[in-house]
């Protein structure tokens, strides 16, 4: 049986712009692609699943708003929300 992994802290970066935001997480390896991700939100929470042959975990990232949407490129995932979409959510 093999021991829990520990902790792993996945690189974040966060940048705001006038017509939106983007948070980029570094998931570790360009390897990564859709089926290996899944991100469910809670609020403006990401909950982030990732499964590989050599990985498994979940991790939380805040978001700045609760609409966005997500893509992998290079074992990045990027998540992004505009200013257009948040108005329309707000007006709903």
């Amino acid at each position: 049986m093999s021991e829990p992994q520990s902790t792993i802290d996945f690189h974040t970066t966060r940048y705001e712009y006038d017509d939106g935001w983007t948070v980029a997480v570094d998931l570790g390896t360009p390897a990564v692609d859709d089926t290996d991700v899944s991100v469910d939100s809670v609020g403006e929470t990401a909950v982030v699943s990732l499964e590989t042959a050599t990985l498994t975990t979940e991790f939380d990232v805040d978001l700045p708003e609760a609409e966005y949407r997500t893509r992998i490129r290079n074992g990045v995932l990027v998540v992004e929300g505009t200013e257009e979409e948040t108005r329309e959510t707000r007006n709903e």
